[in-house]
């Protein structure tokens, strides 16, 4: 696997300005943390990756993450916590 990059490197459409349609589910994780105040600011709260959480981008995805390097990067296993903590009941409301 290639090495993580930044997301505006392999989402063209998303360092141009575009919606990638991808992208829309980690816009509604970054609303509903927000609003639940579960995320704080860019920089809180910090997770600490957990071995069984997903790694596909292998040592990117094995840092801790905050909310800003979880959109950067697009770490799955910070937006799975995030709907852990708010549950699948709110999660799935918010959706539609």
């Amino acid at each position: 696997m290639p090495a993580c990059r930044p997301i505006s490197a392999w989402r063209p459409r998303a360092a141009a300005g575009g919606v990638d349609p991808e992208y829309s589910t980690t816009s509604l994780h970054t609303a509903m943390g927000f609003d639940s105040g579960f995320l704080n600011d860019e920089h809180a709260p910090l997770l600490a990756y957990r071995k069984g959480y997903v790694d596909w981008h292998g040592a990117e995805w094995r840092q801790p993450a905050d909310p800003a390097r979880w959109i950067e990067y697009s770490v799955v296993w910070f937006s799975q916590q995030v709907t852990h903590v708010l549950g699948m009941d709110r999660a799935a409301r918010l959706r539609g």
